[in-house]
This record gives C-alpha cells, sequence and structure tokens, in this order.
C-alpha cells in the first residue's frame, strides 16, 4: 500500500528548502500507527500473526513498511476458496490514511516554517 503525496512538485518549488526537511520522524511514527492498528484488526488463533506483524524504516528512501512473513498471512487478508477473507493489512492503511496525511501536512508546515 502506497501514500502518494498530491502536487509534490509544485510543493517542492515553492518551498526550496523542503529538501532538507528530514521526515523520517513522521514517516515512523505513521508507520508505528499502522502496525499497531493491523494488529488490532488481526484474526486471532494463536496469536501467532498478530505477533508477527513488523515494521522496516528506508530512511533513504524516505518510507517505512508494515509487513508479515508468515505464510497465511495473505490468506487471511484476501482468503481462499474455501476461506472467507479477514482483511488487516489493507484496513489498517485505509483507516489511517486521511491520520496520516493531515500529520505529514502539518509537520512539513512546522518544519518549514521553523526554517525561514
Amino acid at each position: 500500500m502506497l501514500i502518494k503525496v498530491l502536487n509534490l512538485d509544485k510543493c517542492i518549488k515553492k518551498f526550496g528548502d523542503i529538501k532538507d526537511v528530514d521526515i523520517m520522524p513522521e514517516i515512523i511514527e505513521a508507520t508505528r500507527k499502522v502496525q499497531r492498528t493491523a494488529k488490532d484488526l488481526a484474526p486471532v488463533d494463536t496469536g501467532a500473526l498478530k505477533r508477527s506483524i513488523r515494521t522496516k524504516m528506508y530512511p533513504k528512501q524516505k518510507s517505512g513498511v508494515v509487513y508479515t512473513l508468515l505464510e497465511y498471512a495473505p490468506h487471511q487478508e484476501f482468503g481462499t476458496s474455501k476461506m472467507k477473507a479477514q482483511p488487516f493489512m489493507i484496513p489498517a492503511m485505509n483507516i489511517n490514511r486521511a491520520g496520516i496525511n493531515q500529520s505529514m501536512k502539518k509537520y512539513l508546515k512546522e518544519q518549514l516554517k521553523a526554517k525561514t
């Protein structure tokens, strides 16, 4: 799942200093929010799925990922011909999308204001 920042090129032109803003603190917080929600939504039998939901940060790419390596996680998320889907990852992203966008806007405004 990807969150896209709209009109980033216009923003960069308007705020040349944006390239100097460290957005990783906000990326880390956003990634952890999605992780917490995914854990809350994950179906629980033994609890292994919930415990397996992790995050990984990529500072060079300015991104973070929420993932699980459990083999049966895709079956839970999307279902099978014999099992109804019990989505937890995609809903976790969707639930947090608007809040993440708002938080990122606020963070960027604050950071750019501090640089002027």
